[in-house]
């Protein structure tokens, strides 16, 4: 009866006041019985608590896609308590929370702590960039109970690339607590990462032994910066798929020596429920798993169970090929982010983490044993399990350097996962050490180091997403839900770095230039139409009291306006403008509506024939006798690739952004007071197309 009392105090938990609490008790409810079952199931020795959460996570994940045309709690709810009843009729007991147990829960607390955002936190708003493309999904799937079929907001991107089960086990867990997505998110994507030590450490004693893979979950979660630095970064989907990815290697692991056929189902569930989480988790996990079924052609029903697991995410994947504007930015990206020298290479070796890498470096110089291994006890050897899991992390480096379309994943990412065999090495370090004499001070000082280098991050070298929420976009959230209807467009001048490119489509709101304009896989600039978006937006940045502006943002059918304090635009212009009301306004976030009021007419005085602005060089245009505040309007051809800076009076006034369309647009210049007029055109690439020039006077 012990596993049905505790099923019941779960359930009451739902009902309680606090929210945390609440969500604690969804996620344990739905996820703990069912781990249970399955890992007994699968009649693994190993009984942790810990690791039938793990389980449970993974079986959730895999569920959310077979409900994704229903997504609703009593589903997983009631499947949790059939569990429950199956536990009690197998007389299957509660697992025992013994030391290493509680040493695990102290590993993952810690995690916790550090991927918490303390300092950024605004009411349960994620930090950094990262989540705000996963928050528009989470918001969809908890509004529509379904997994959506077309991208939300945009009907024009047809097809959706990203794996959703994480997002559906926010919605699952959202709905059972009766919290909002946004906190729910955060806590499944923190405690998901934690279970990353679990992970580990089951991995490390199918490996080893039961005190590396302790030693080795110590490591990962003290030692390890790269979860702190995705957690910063917001980037929770990618540290839940890690945790899978981990868990998945270590089952494949244990199956191949258990060779069961409910092993075999196991580790298929856990391959199925990575590729339902993160895309570059799985691929390494691909990797891994072809050079391991090589070893051990018995895994093949491993195959086999994957692929039933996984069908509803196959059905529903599309990998479109890249437009040639998409693969001229994600080659540009892939380029900029990829390790082209050996200095780089030391900085994310680094940046994995200090201490991890010099612990593992120890332990490979001290590994003798090599010498002495013949082929067939190298096969059985767990060291070669390891270098099989570390070749993976390094074939995306190399790709990137021979394939020049490599596009969908982040081949960085994937390197800095060699974190994982890392903490395995140095897990194995730090258990030769226990024969000295002072082991308890030293692990005592490393405990401390850890510690206050997590929390003063010196080592947290690469860049990452900084927060774009504070208390006033907050309010502006509440504002536009409160206010305005679903899907209602929204005109804002930047796809990054403001809280205009998100906040909007958290609420289920349009964007014009939303931050997930740009994301891999998915076509959405070429669909969105991305140059005529953006020429548009310089004209709405240049003259947003025009003709020019209204007829834009009549084109887009735009009601608001959304502007912070990083947005590239002058607010007086629109508070002085009879085309805008402000209908919010809070600190530096301004919410215009738009009005049908009249802006000044303009007339054609002036028309120039154009001319080939050569790459590397400025070309120049002379103007005399123009009045003051004059329009310069430039038609160009956009044809190539390369910004174009615009000076006038040798003075900069803006660029020119071209994606190599072919089409016709017009770019407008404000030209200053006085009689003579010089501008010039400075191509980066190609040549610069000038149909005509034209003078428009305003007013």
């Amino acid at each position: 009866m012990r596993n049905l009392i505790l099923w019941v105090i779960m359930a009451v938990g739902l009902l309680v006041p606090v929210g945390i609490i609440r969500v604690t008790a969804a996620f344990l409810l739905l996820t703990f019985f069912p781990g249970i079952l399955i890992w007994s199931f699968a009649d693994f020795e190993e009984q942790n608590p810990l690791l039938y959460l793990l389980c449970g996570a993974a079986f959730l994940t895999v569920l959310v896609y077979y409900c994704s045309w229903f997504v609703f709690f009593p589903i997983p709810l009631v499947i949790s308590f059939g569990c429950v009843l199956v536990l009690e009729k197998r007389k299957i007991p509660l697992p025992v929370i013994d030391k290493k147990t509680v040493i695990l829960l102290g590993c993952m607390l810690f995690m916790i702590v550090y991927l918490y955002p303390w300092g950024d936190y605004v009411d349960f708003y994620p930090p950094g960039d990262e989540m705000k493309l996963h928050l528009l999904y989470t918001n969809t799937i908890v509004t529509e109970h379904a997994f959506p079929t077309m991208y939300p907001l945009y009907p024009e991107i047809y097809h959706i690339s990203q794996p959703l089960g994480f997002h559906g086990v926010t919605a699952f867990v959202g709905d059972a607590s009766r919290t909002s997505f946004i906190p729910v998110a955060t806590f499944v994507g923190i405690f998901m990462a934690s279970l990353g030590c679990v992970s580990i450490y089951f991995l490390g004693k199918t490996l080893f032994s039961e005190e590396k893979g302790i030693a080795a979950a110590f490591s990962f979660a003290f030692l390890s910066f790269v979860s702190h630095q995705l957690g910063v970064a917001g980037s929770y989907v990618v540290l839940a798929g890690i945790t899978l990815y981990i868990g998945a290697a270590a089952v494949l692991v244990r199956a191949s020596r258990q060779k069961t056929r409910n092993s075999y189902i196991l580790a298929g569930l856990f391959c199925a429920a990575c590729l339902s989480t993160d895309m570059n988790a799985f691929f390494p996990l691909v990797l891994f798993f072809i050079l391991f079924l090589v070893m051990n052609r018995v895994l093949f029903p491993v195959l086999a169970a994957f692929i039933l697991f996984s069908l509803p995410q196959l059905a529903r994947l599309t990998l479109p090929a890249p437009t040639s504007l998409e693969l001229h930015f994600i080659q540009e990206w892939f380029q900029h982010n990829s390790i082209t020298t050996l200095g780089e290479l030391w900085v994310v070796l680094f940046s994995v983490g200090p201490l991890l890498l010099i612990f593992a470096l120890l332990q490979l110089f001290s590994m003798r044993k090599f010498r002495s291994l013949t082929v067939a006890s190298l096969a059985k050897n767990p060291y070669m399990y390891l270098g099989l899991l570390s070749i993976p992390f390094f074939v995306p480096v190399l790709l990137g350097r021979i394939l020049p379309f490599w596009y969908v994943l982040d081949s960085v990412l994937i390197f800095r996962l060699v974190c994982i065999p890392l903490s395995l090495l140095s897990g194995l370090f730090l258990v030769q050490l226990k024969t000295l004499a002072q082991i308890k001070f030293f692990i005592s000082g490393l405990l401390l180091f850890s510690v206050v280098v997590h929390v003063t991050d010196p080592f947290v070298i690469l860049p990452s997403s900084s927060p774009t929420v504070d208390y006033d976009a907050l309010s502006a959230y509440q504002w536009i839900s409160e206010n305005t209807a679903t899907g209602t467009s929204f005109c804002n001048f930047t796809t990054y770095g403001d809280s205009s490119t998100w906040i909007p489509a958290v609420a289920a709101r349009r964007i014009f230039l939303p931050f997930h304009l740009y994301y891999q896989g998915d076509n959405a600039m070429s669909r969105l139409h991305l140059p005529e978006r953006f020429t548009d937006s310089m004209t709405l940045r240049t003259m947003p009291d025009s003709e020019f502006a209204k007829d834009i943002l009549e084109k887009y059918g735009f009601s608001y306006v959304y502007i912070d304090e990083k947005s590239p635009v002058d607010v007086t212009n629109f508070l002085n403008s009879s085309l805008y009301r402000v209908e919010f306004h809070e600190g530096a976030v301004y919410i215009f509506s738009v009005t049908d009021g009249e802006p000044p007419p303009c007339k054609i005085i002036r028309y120039h024939q154009g001319t080939d602005a050569l790459y590397g060089s400025k070309s120049y245009v002379y103007f005399s006798n123009l009045k003051g505040g004059s329009i310069l309007g430039v038609y160009y051809r956009d044809q190539g690739f390369g910004n174009v800076d615009v000076e006038i009076n040798d003075e900069y006034v803006g660029t020119v952004f071209r994606f190599d369309s072919g089409d016709h647009f017009l770019a407008l210049f404000v030209l200053p007071s006085g009689e003579d007029v010089t501008v010039s055109f400075l191509p980066y690439a190609d040549i610069f197309y000038i149909e005509y020039l034209v003078i428009f006077e305003c007013g």
